[in-house]
């Protein structure tokens, strides 16, 4: 199922976020808050990405960019939640830093677990 939240894409997986069609409560609550902590996020793919960026990825046309740099270049957020309880991923756009790619965040139980490239 695919919805806004906010301004946000949203995308829920069947399974226990869904009854009826429609997100349970538990959902509304999972992804609110992850819109909420979207800023973290972006600190948290900073923290895991910048250090490639600058040395393998960097472009004359964007530069060495620091951790506020980097995190400003992140648009575009979308959320998915998954089939089992906890799990989602957060997807930015890269500002173009990886060639266009998304940055993807996993999401445990709340937590942010890993940043990567992907697409």
């Amino acid at each position: 199922m695919r919805l806004a939240h906010r301004g946000i894409d949203i995308t829920v997986l069947d399974g226990p976020y869904v009854v009826d069609g429609k997100p349970t409560p538990d959902a509304v609550a999972y992804y609110t808050d992850l819109i909420e902590r979207l800023e973290a996020l972006r600190t948290f793919a900073a923290e895991s990405l910048l250090r490639l960026y600058n040395e393998a990825w960097l472009t004359d046309e964007i530069g060495v960019l620091d951790r506020a740099a980097f995190v400003r270049r992140l648009s575009n957020p979308a959320v998915h939640i998954y089939d089992e309880v906890g799990a989602a991923i957060v997807y930015f756009d890269d500002g173009d830093m990886f060639g266009g790619h998304a940055i993807a965040i996993s999401i445990r139980d709340g937590a942010p677990t890993s940043a990567e490239i992907v697409g």
